[in-house]
């Protein structure tokens, strides 16, 4: 059975979804969706990371990831 295409619906619909397809944008779809999840404590993307690797959260708790030299 072929797959009728309603290109008229489509164009009514642009507005409701995402047309671009960049890597920076599924990324921002994908931050945004997690950031929704209820009782989250920290959200660490690697988005966020400083000259000294210290990775930051963006979950609003303030929370940060340190990077600590291997004791031998």
């Amino acid at each position: 059975m072929p797959v009728l295409r309603n290109d008229k619906n489509i164009d009514t619909n642009r507005t409701e979804f995402v047309s671009l397809y960049a890597p920076t944008t599924t990324w921002g779809n994908i931050v945004s969706m997690n950031l929704q999840y209820p009782g989250l404590r920290a959200y660490w993307p690697m988005t966020s990371v400083d000259e000294n690797n210290n990775v930051y959260d963006i979950s609003g708790q303030g929370r940060m990831l340190t990077c600590t030299p291997d004791i031998l």
